[in-house]
């Protein structure tokens, strides 16, 4: 059987053109295939492009970031800056007292030392415990007034720490008032049993140092300091 010849043309699209109909539709199919091909491709080449380039930004991030981890403040660091209050008051009774008498702080730590005094009693004090020492600056606040010694027969109390160079003046409430506030800052840096005294012969007998004077939890105490 011979069979029919069938003329080839080449159609716009670069496919062979069949006159039969069957291989036609074939051509067809392909040439649609090629044109989805090449309307794709570019897409295809734009993301590859993108996502190097995005690889290329995130590749050179990682090498020039760096990261600096803040360190955390050392115990020596956190112990200074504590700070603790002490309140003490001196009570006008048949004898002059302090209370309390005993106290307990930490080494390292900053103490703000408040007394507040009812005693309208004076006690001449000696020239060298009229002077505020080893307070911060080297000054107390009486009545929210900073001073750094008072006038000695204007004195009633102190509290004197001689191990620790300090001296803390209170003077006589005044005529009219009912109490004077005395406030002084100082820094602990040794650990221990400090005993206080009162430098001011605020006691009886002669001399002044007898009675409270002599007594043990009125004129004198312990401020111990915890390592």
């Amino acid at each position: 059987m011979v069979r029919p010849f069938l003329r080839r043309e080449h159609d716009p699209r670069g496919c062979v053109a069949l006159r039969s109909p069957r291989t036609q539709k074939g051509c067809d199919r392909m040439a649609r295939n090629v044109v989805f091909r090449s309307r794709l491709l570019p897409g295809v080449l734009a993301f590859g492009a993108f996502a190097a380039f995005a690889g290329l930004i995130a590749g050179c991030g990682a090498l020039t970031t760096t990261s600096t981890a803040t360190p955390a403040p050392s115990a020596a660091t956190q112990t200074a800056a504590k700070t603790v209050h002490v309140n003490l008051s001196v009570l006008n009774g048949n004898w002059p007292q302090f209370t309390p008498t005993d106290f307990t702080v930490s080494k390292g730590e900053t103490v703000v030392l408040t007394i507040t005094s009812f005693d309208p009693g004076t006690s001449t004090l000696p020239a060298n415990f009229a002077k505020v020492s080893g307070t911060v600056g080297g000054t107390e606040m009486i009545n929210g007034t900073a001073v750094s010694q008072i006038t000695p027969n204007l004195g009633a109390h102190t509290l004197t720490i001689p191990a620790l160079g300090l001296n803390v003046v209170v003077p006589a409430v005044a005529v009219g008032q009912k109490s004077v506030t005395v406030q002084a800052t100082f820094q602990v840096t040794k650990s221990g049993s400090f005993v206080w005294q009162c430098m001011a012969p605020c006691g009886t007998g002669p001399s002044g140092w007898s009675g409270p004077m002599a007594e043990k939890g009125y004129m004198s105490g312990t401020m111990t300091v915890l390592n």
